[in-house]
C-alpha cells in the first residue's frame, strides 16, 4: 500500500470498507460500482477521480467526470475541491471535463463543428422550444401524414401529435435506428414516421439547430471515423459516469466507443 493510499483510508474513513478502497485504487481497466441508493456511490466515484490524478494516473485534461444534471455535476466538481483541500492538495480542477453527457458531447461537437451538419452558433433546442418548431414546421413535419381524421392513424389533437411524435423521434435516434428501415417498413405508421423523422431532422439541419438526443447522435457519428476518434480517444484516459444505470443506448455506446 503506497502512502497516498493509506493517506486516502484516514482521511476518508476507508479502512473498513475493503470493497471502496477496491474501486478507488484499482485503476487498470473498467470498473462498475453496483451499490444501492445511500451506500456512496458517488462519494466512492469523486475520490477515485481524485486518486487517479493525485496518484499521476491522468491529469485533470485527461479525465471525463459525468452525470446527468448540471446540478449533479456541479456538485462532483466542488466535492472534488472540498477532498482535495482535506488532503492538503492543490489540483486545477479547470481542466477537468465534467458536466452533463449532453454538454459534453456539445463541446466536441463544437470542436469538429466543421464535421457534422451544423455551422457554427447553433441553437440547442430545449423540450419546450423543440415542440415549438415542431408546430413552426407542422405543414412539413407532420400535416403530410394526416389521413382527414387522425395523425399517422393514431392521434387526433395537433399539440398531443407533437408531443407523442417528439418522443418517437428520440428513440429514434437514441438508438441509433436508421429511418430507412422505418420508411422500407410495410407497417403504414412505421414508414409515415420514418419520413417524418427525415423531415424533422432535415429542417432541424438546415435551420441550424439541434436537440438533446441529436447532440448526442451527432457526438456518435464523429466517433465512427477513425481519425476523429483517435484524436478524441487520445487525450482521453478515464471515463467516469454517475449514475450509470440511467445511460440510454447511445450514451453507453459513446462510452464504449
Amino acid at each position: 500500500m503506497t502512502e497516498l493510499q493509506s493517506k486516502f483510508i484516514e482521511t476518508f474513513g476507508l479502512g473498513s470498507d475493503k470493497e471502496k478502497q477496491k474501486a478507488i485504487f484499482e485503476t487498470d481497466g473498467p470498473t462498475l460500482i453496483i451499490a444501492g441508493p445511500g451506500t456512496g456511490k458517488t462519494y466512492t466515484l469523486v475520490l477515485r477521480t481524485l486518486y487517479l490524478i493525485l496518484s499521476g494516473k491522468a491529469k485533470t485534461s485527461e479525465i471525463v467526470l459525468t452525470t446527468f444534471t448540471e446540478k449533479s455535476a456541479f456538485e462532483l466538481r466542488d466535492r472534488l475541491s472540498l477532498f482535495s483541500k482535506r488532503l492538503g492538495a492543490k489540483i486545477n480542477l479547470h481542466e477537468l471535463i465534467t458536466g452533463t453527457i449532453h454538454g459534453i458531447c456539445d463541446n466536441f461537437n463544437n470542436t469538429f463543428i466543421k464535421q457534422t451538419p451544423l455551422k457554427k452558433n447553433y441553437n440547442v433546442l430545449d423540450d419546450l422550444t423543440c415542440s415549438l418548431f415542431i408546430n413552426e414546421h407542422f405543414e412539413d413535419i407532420i400535416e403530410p401524414f394526416h389521413d382527414g381524421e387522425k395523425y399517422f392513424g393514431r392521434w387526433k389533437g395537433k399539440w398531443d401529435t407533437i408531443g407523442r411524435i417528439k418522443n418517437f423521434y428520440d428513440k429514434i435516434t437514441e438508438e441509433i435506428i436508421d429511418p430507412n428501415d422505418l420508411t422500407d417498413s410495410s407497417d403504414d405508421f412505421l414508414q409515415q414516421l420514418g419520413e417524418s423523422y427525415k423531415r424533422y431532422r432535415d429542417l432541424m439541419f438546415e435551420n441550424n439547430r439541434v436537440d438533446f438526443s441529436f447532440q448526442q447522435r451527432i457526438f456518435y457519428d464523429l466517433l465512427q471515423n477513425k481519425t476523429n476518434r483517435n484524436k478524441i480517444a487520445g487525450t482521453i484516459k478515464y471515463m467516469l459516469i454517475d449514475e450509470y444505470q440511467d445511460t440510454n443506448y447511445i450514451q453507453e455506446q459513446i462510452a464504449l466507443t
